[in-house]
């Protein structure tokens, strides 16, 4: 904003549109979003997340110099812009009641609201904080390609959530999020989400999330649950936008959602991960498939299985959201770390395929990591990787009506599924 502000002419204004938050301890927290008209601006900031917020309209008033500038009643700000020349569309009417008012130079600014209160116009003015300093993305320069690919994610629960945040935070700008439940008190003890979005539907609370990461981020919400009863219309347009991602992440742990993402991998030919918490938070599996590289991903699943199966030691930990009963002792219990180290490493799992495609800093496609010593772990931390076999061929690419009739085909067998089971 500094750079593009010593471009224009001093001693005139200029419209700007100004987002504000409300922070900790009602701390208001404001700062200019775009100069130039609304509609067509001609400056934008681009490095900080707009979140939900509308803005509002304000006045940028450029000054030879803010030396001895000093603001203490409206009516001295209000002979300040008085003498400047205002260009493009008036950023307030007459009969506003509050408005904003930035005066900056060529190094510093100061930052004003203005408000009527009992038919008295009152000034608050803000303390201006200084970010020059700041060391720019703090990301390396090859995640700037994730800005132009597209992540499916299934599953926006405590797991999938930690997955988005971190990818957005990476660099990921453009995700479509799949989940038909909605965030209930027992969820904030592990999900990204706050109580801000309780009884909100998970995938639109994590829109908002991701919004409030990072800035320029677009998402398509389904609020759906992909492996339960949903009509084939529905099912088949879901379908069609997994196919348009660069990459699908189940993070489900449902057999039935795996499918139905598998599936849409195999077909499109997209690269897909996968990855779950077992019962008790003795651990977790993330796993990596690409087209033409690892096998396909109902195979891999299969090769997986049996890999559990070989190991010899039998877990019965199966309980419900992350909870492992056991009959000699009390239930364990996966918590907030443990379902965050599996987020994490299926998040970098994830840049890596998004980065580097055809290559991988991972040389296996898939790992087994423990957080306690129990089933085949010998302690935390204890990690086995797992390698895939070649076994079946992923498909050749499809055309659009060649993919239209999979898709129909594909939502007809599964439905077929639901019916049997």
């Amino acid at each position: 904003m500094r750079d593009y502000i010593a471009t224009l002419e001093s001693g005139c204004g200029y419209p700007c549109h100004i987002v504000e938050t409300l922070g900790p301890r009602r701390t208001w927290t404001a700062y200019v979003a775009s100069i130039g008209p609304l509609a067509t601006p001609v400056w934008q900031e681009d490095a900080i997340p707009p979140g939900d917020s509308q803005g509002s309209p304000g006045l940028l008033v450029l000054l030879p110099s803010l030396d001895g500038v000093v603001v203490s009643e409206q009516e001295h700000l209000d002979r300040i812009v008085a003498s400047m020349a205002v260009g493009g569309e008036a950023p307030a009417n007459d009969t506003a009641t509050s408005r904003f008012t930035v005066l900056a130079d060529a190094t510093a600014a100061q930052f004003y609201f203005s408000f009527v209160h009992e038919a008295t116009w009152k000034l608050l003015h803000y303390r201006t904080i200084d970010i020059s300093t700041e060391t720019g993305t703090r990301l390396p320069e090859s995640y700037a390609a994730m800005a132009g690919k597209r992540v499916g994610i299934v599953g926006c629960g405590s797991l999938g959530s930690k997955i988005a945040a971190s990818l957005a935070r990476s660099g990921v700008r453009q995700f479509v999020l799949i989940d038909d439940d909605i965030l209930k008190p027992g969820n904030l003890a592990r999900n990204e989400l706050g109580a801000e979005s309780l009884g909100a539907h998970k995938a639109d609370a994590l829109e908002e999330r991701l919004r409030a990461v990072a800035p320029k981020v677009t998402v398509e919400v389904w609020r759906v649950d992909l492996g339960g009863q949903e009509s084939s219309g529905s099912t088949a347009t879901i379908l069609d936008a997994l196919a348009e991602c660069s990459l699908l992440i189940d993070a489900t742990a449902d057999p039935q959602a795996f499918n139905f993402v598998a599936s849409v991998a195999r077909r499109a030919r997209s690269p897909m991960i996968w990855s779950e918490v077992y019962a008790g938070g003795i651990g977790g599996f993330v796993a990596r498939l690409r087209p033409g590289i690892e096998p396909p991903p109902h195979a891999a699943r299969r090769q997986y299985l049996a890999w559990c199966r070989s190991q010899g030691v039998p877990w019965h930990g199966q309980g419900d959201d992350y909870d492992a009963h056991r009959d000699d002792g009390p239930p364990l219990i996966a918590d907030d770390a443990d379902v965050a180290v599996i987020a994490a490493h299926t998040s970098r799992m994830a840049i890596d395929v998004l980065v580097r495609s055809d290559t991988s800093i991972f040389p296996h496609p898939a790992y087994v990591i423990g957080l306690a010593a129990d089933w085949v772990f010998d302690e935390p931390f204890d990690t086995r990787p797992i390698d895939f076999f070649a076994e079946g061929e992923w498909p050749l690419p499809v055309s659009g009506e060649q993919a239209g009739a999979a898709l129909e085909y594909l939502v007809s067998l599964l439905d077929r599924a639901d019916y049997a089971d």
